[in-house]
């Protein structure tokens, strides 16, 4: 009978799923843990032109999925060294899994091509400098969208402050979920 049960109505999502579509939600879909901040800093602050306005939300999006990704991994990375030193090299923590499978359907609904990497990989890729040098990287995320670098100049630093603020917010939250 649960079988064709799950055949008719779909399979309930586990917890963790539940929970990474909740958070992707919360922390993603809504622009980021800083856009209901006053000192909020898009699109129209940074004057980006009208023309780049539709690269500019794409980037933003992508961004912001790749550090939920990150903050998965890396709020989870304690967990998941147990269930490999317990289950084999190949375990990650379920919520981290989950979080990467649903980047991964979000990016292929939207046609991204993901198949020379898989998603976790493209998340570390996009988000590597950031974590390594966040000023360079705010930098250089902001120079695609100006002919003249001393318009990104202008934001910059505000800018990678902000995304800082954000990654740090989605760390505490998957640090207090899961």
């Amino acid at each position: 009978m649960n079988w064709l049960r799950s055949k008719l109505i779909g399979s309930k999502p586990s917890r963790e799923e539940q929970l990474a579509e909740n958070l992707y939600a919360a922390l993603v879909l809504d622009g980021g843990p800083s856009n209901a901040s006053p000192n909020h800093i898009g699109s129209s602050e940074l004057e980006i032109p009208l023309g780049r306005l539709e690269q500019f939300s794409q980037k933003r999006l992508i961004s912001l999925e790749a550090l939920l990704f990150v903050a998965a991994q890396i709020e989870t990375a304690e967990r998941s060294k147990k269930l490999q030193m317990a289950f084999g090299d190949s375990q990650l923590h379920p919520f981290a899994l989950a979080t990467g499978r649903l980047i991964s359907k979000k990016w292929q609904d939207r046609g991204i091509d993901i198949e020379q990497f898989d998603a976790g990989e493209r998340c570390f890729d996009e988000v590597e400098v950031f974590l390594e040098k966040p000023f360079r990287w705010g930098r250089e995320w902001l120079d695609e969208f100006f002919g003249d670098p001393e318009k990104s100049g202008k934001h910059y630093i505000l800018w990678t402050e902000q995304w800082l603020k954000e990654f740090e917010v989605m760390r505490q939250m998957v640090r207090q979920v899961v």
